[in-house]
This record gives C-alpha cells, structure tokens and sequence, in this order.
C-alpha cells in the first residue's frame, strides 16, 4: 500500500487518538495537527492535540486552535493511536509522551532526514511540507475541504516554503495552494496575521538582531544569538520569536545564515541554519544530531550560547572550507563524539 493508504488504514478505525508534533512548533506543525482534527472529526472519534512547547501567537488566527492543548502533567487515558506530525524524531515530540501510554504510533512528515520512528510512516520529502500531505490524506479519506481546513492547510504551506520563496516552492505546492484558495483560505488575510502584522516589541527584538548581526562578506556567512535577555528585555516570548530565523540569511551576498537561540533551561542551545539549498544545511545539522531540509534545519546543543557560537561558527568555516584556521573543536567532540569527524 502507498503512505497515504497505510496511515488511512492506521486512523480510519481508531476510536481515541493522540496527536502531537515537535516541540518548538512553527506553523506548518501547528496547523497540521488542526487540519487533522478537520479531516477526523467526521469520523467521530475523540481527538485530543497535546503539545509540549506552546504555539507562537501570530497562530491564534487559525480555525481550531482552541483545540491545542499545552501538557501540564495530567494524566490520560491509554491512546490506541499516537500520531506525529512534522517531526523527525520521535524525543523531538518532547518526554512528555512517554508518560502516556500509547499503542500504534503514525508518523506523518516530510523531512528527508526523518527515522522512521512509527509503526506506520508515510515520510514524503518531496512534498514542500506536512500540510501538503495532509491535503492528499484528505482527498484519499474524501473529506471535503471547507474553509477552516483549507486555512489551515494554506498556511501550513505557505510557512514551510518561507512564504513561497524556499527552493521547496514547487509546481505543485502552487497547484496546492490555488485550490486552497478556491476552497475558502483567504491568503491576503492569512499573510497580514503571519507577516504584517507585529508588535512593537518584536520589531525592536528584530531591530536589536540586526544591529548584533555578525556578516563575514569574504565568507558569504552571517549568524546572530537570541537570548532570554533579550526577549525579555523587548516584551517578547521567545517562542514568539522564531520567525526571525531568517534574519541573517537575508544580508545581501550571504548564502549561509545561522541563528544560536537560548532555551529557557539554561545549558541548551537551538541552532538554526538557513539556506538557498547550497550549501546543504541539512548535512551541518546531522552531523551536529540534529536534521531537516537542505535550505532549513537545526540542532540543540548541550551548551550555553557563548560556547555553542564559538564552537560551532570556526567548524562551519572548516567544514566548508571557507577559512583555513583550526576549528574549536573539543567541547562539541565531548558531547557529540559521533557527529563531528570534519
């Protein structure tokens, strides 16, 4: 059977069903997990999203959102089907789950870099994002596309090709999204939530990113850190914040950008790379435990900020070949002793 029919085959039947996605969710997860409550609620079973990380705001426009759930320690009864979406790896989707008993676990995603946790995986790396499968699984299941769930699907979409300008942007994500379009999602209103509209504090958190960007033009390379400090200091969660991952990419003649991120546990750090597909980032982020998209992915590291920036910008160099000097690489080897032979 084809991925599609496998998942249909794994959800059709199920009377209570767990979904969730990786922590951190952007907004492809997000309206994934909602566009999936969409297709299954006609199906009568009870549905329950639970997430680890909570949702960024500019996602409360989307239908449903209401639905998600942030986990809190309750306890929950069995789930027959654990569903994961978007998610590469099965602890990206946070310990949270194996505090809950789960049986078949359906993993939906479109990482190329993804493992193959569930015991049904429909991994298409292809597809521009996990929106776009839910789409198919939707026509598969014959669920008509009403407004709610095409505004959800859209965005998904529209989030993970960056707007439609990622090298992901493809002939049929376009094809996708005009149908989207003639089914109810309203992409001028869905653009002014993602893009134009922000508060003040979050265009001084970009502002003061911007004015702390490091840009080596010989290099063709630029990275920033987001701290606490500094979202605190601008009224912005950080999860609020992740959009700005593009930032240092956007400096004319940079074709590399990198984004340290501080968690709020202190001694962790979420490094982003962002590309034009060349280089391939997905390959820095794997070898670094991590993963995603040849133009988009990331890792978390086991170290405070200063550290990860001053290890992990001399090895992209030397990784690379871009500079001829020696790389600091001790601390990253002590904690990732696999993935970091140059």
């Amino acid at each position: 059977m084809h991925g599609v029919e496998r998942v249909w085959e794994a959800l059709r039947g199920a009377r209570r069903l767990l979904v969730s996605t990786h922590l951190n969710p952007d907004g492809d997860a997000i309206s994934s997990e909602l566009a999936l409550d969409w297709i299954l609620r006609s199906s009568g079973a009870e549905i329950s999203i639970v997430n680890q990380s909570p949702y960024p705001d500019p996602y409360r426009f989307l239908p449903g959102i209401e639905r998600i759930h942030l986990y809190n320690g309750d306890s929950y009864a069995p789930f027959p089907v654990l569903v994961a979406l978007d998610c590469g790896r099965k602890n990206r989707l946070g310990d949270f789950v194996g505090r809950i008993e789960c049986g078949t676990v359906v993993n939906i995603d479109h990482h190329i870099s993804n493992d193959q946790f569930g015991d049904v995986n429909w991994i298409d790396p292809k597809a521009s994002s996990t929106g776009e499968l839910l789409l198919e699984l939707a026509d598969h299941a014959g669920v008509p596309i009403g407004p709610e769930l095409a505004t959800c699907l859209y965005t998904g979409i529209l989030t993970d090709t960056g707007n439609f300008t990622f090298a992901n942007t493809s002939p049929r994500c376009h094809r996708h999204a005009s149908r989207l379009i003639e089914c109810g999602a309203d992409p001028a209103e869905i653009s002014r939530y993602l893009y134009r509209s922000r508060s003040v504090g979050k265009l001084r958190l970009q502002a003061r990113l911007i004015t702390e960007l490091h840009v080596d033009e010989e290099a063709s390379l630029a990275w920033a850190t987001l701290t606490r400090e500094m979202c605190d200091d601008a009224g912005v969660s950080i999860t609020d914040a992740l959009d700005l991952v593009t930032i240092p990419l956007s400096v004319d003649g940079v074709d590399l950008g990198i984004l340290f991120r501080e968690f709020d546990e202190p001694g962790k750090t979420k490094v982003s790379f962002r590309s034009e597909g060349d280089p391939d980032v997905s390959i820095l982020a794997r070898e670094l435990g991590g993963g995603g998209h040849p133009s988009a992915a990331g890792c978390t590291l086991e170290m405070e900020t200063d550290d990860a920036v001053a290890a992990v910008v001399p090895w992209v160099y030397d990784r690379l070949g871009r500079r001829s000097r020696k790389p600091t690489l001790a601390m990253l080897r002590m904690r990732h002793p696999k993935g970091l032979e140059a």
